[in-house]
């Protein structure tokens, strides 16, 4: 066997051959979004399961595939329970971004953001389009069909059950158009970010509609009587997902027996970590505060700041951010397509009235109470900050982030450290 890897879209795949591959090649510096997505309890689900512990996983990989794969993301990775994710920008940096390494966030300028929007002007990079005419749908979810002129999945637009989850891809595809049939064209850093947030949110509502008792994919495995013993009646699988965005290096890490593709810096780790801190903060999504300066204005009123921390290997705080999903639509979230050109178009937070679906009963009032709370505890002032937390927490008494800002104030009693400077270091209890 010889390997053979893609490092453009991260995949590497086995093939029968005579001729080996010189995998002792330099790496490429590149910029992309780095996602991680986690099944939770994995430790205890596999000594349960034992043998069907493949299929669990698999069944749970189709979704978080298909997810990055809807929106021009790419996996990279299945290490055991995690998934990596990757949704290449450009090769190099991209010009205007925050590193971690940086002592100083670039400054916040009307100059400033006009030269990055410049210096970005040009860049793009090919996606490798994605489903044919008949979308496919997520295991237990379902799929809006096709509206002239307007794509898939408009809240106008009932519905139609599917079950199979498979794509439905042609056999001969014509020169020019992807695997999928959808015709292939530049994406540009923006649309790119804002594909990798869709993703993972696209990833939690199919995930939900796989733990539904009814008729979801996962039930086969909650509903054993093992898991029944350990998690009780009504559990549900659940994932943690980090994401953030910056610069890798992308090549082959392996010998001649096992190569992969990889992309290896601070950067992906950090998004492991971010993962890991959903289990403390009690959302299933974290998304660094590098990832959410390059989202769109509209795509960042959806999200909330909920942290301010350090963590190894950066030299500047880093905001913790989220994505609140309190509602969970009855169709899954799919790319939708120009009937013309048969480009898939952008996401669209600002119209398209799906991301506010997911937040559908949020409480404002909570949302205004959290906000201000945060705001003060990062100034300094957490008497003002208890204050709102106090209200807030009468609001939504469950929710994670409101119970461990308060907690990390507690432990001062409520009054800043002298040498506070608006973060602290993420610890694994706090």
């Amino acid at each position: 066997k010889s390997m053979k890897v893609d490092t453009n879209n991260g995949r590497s795949s086995s093939t029968s051959g005579s001729q080996g591959l010189n995998y002792m090649l330099p790496g490429k510096r590149i910029t992309g979004v780095f996602g991680f997505a986690i099944i939770e309890e994995f430790t205890i689900v596999c000594s349960i399961l034992e043998e069907e512990t493949c299929t669990f996983i698999n069944s749970i990989a189709k979704i978080v595939h298909d997810a990055a794969n809807s929106f021009h993301g790419a996996p990279n990775k299945n290490i055991g329970s995690a998934f990596l994710m990757v949704w290449k920008i450009c090769d190099g940096m991209l010009p205007g971004l925050r590193d971690l390494r940086d002592s100083e966030p670039p400054p916040n300028t009307p100059e400033f953001r006009q030269w990055r929007t410049a210096q970005r002007a040009s860049i793009s990079i090919q996606s490798s389009g994605t489903h044919a005419a008949s979308p496919p749908t997520s295991p237990g979810s379902r799929s809006g069909p096709r509206t002239p002129g307007g794509g898939r999945n408009t809240p106008s637009s009932p519905p139609s059950m599917s079950t199979s989850g498979h794509k439905n891809e042609a056999p001969n595809t014509p020169l020019g158009k992807s695997s999928h049939g959808i015709e292939r064209r530049m994406v540009p850093p923006l649309e790119m970010v804002e594909s990798a947030l869709a993703a993972f949110l696209k990833c939690q509502v199919d995930l939900h509609a796989a733990n539904n008792q009814e008729s979801g994919i996962l039930t086969k495995f909650t509903s054993q009587q093992g898991m029944k013993k350990e998690f009780g009646d009504d559990h549900k699988v659940r994932l943690g997902f980090g994401l953030h965005i910056g610069w890798a290096i992308e090549g082959t890490i392996g010998s001649r027996y096992k190569i992969d593709a990889s992309y290896l810096s601070p950067n992906v780790n950090t998004a492991a970590r971010l993962e890991a801190a959903t289990h403390m903060y009690k959302c299933p999504l974290l998304m660094s505060g590098f990832f959410v300066d390059e989202l769109s204005p509209a795509a960042r009123s959806f999200c909330r700041m909920i942290d301010v921390v350090s963590v190894k290997g950066s030299q500047v705080p880093l905001e913790l951010w989220t994505f609140d999903v309190s509602n969970f639509p009855d169709y899954t979230l799919q790319p939708k397509y120009d009937d013309f050109s048969g480009h898939q178009l952008p996401i669209d937070f600002a119209n398209d009235t799906y991301f506010r679906q997911l937040q559908k009963g949020l409480d404002p009032v909570f949302m205004q109470n959290f906000n201000d709370a945060i705001q003060e505890y990062v100034a300094g002032d957490w008497k003002s900050a208890k204050s709102y937390l106090t209200e807030s927490l009468k609001r939504y008494p469950d929710d994670g982030p409101s119970k461990i800002v308060m907690r990390v104030m507690a432990t001062e009693k409520f009054v800043a450290p002298a040498n506070w400077k608006g973060f602290r270091a993420l610890t694994s209890k706090t």
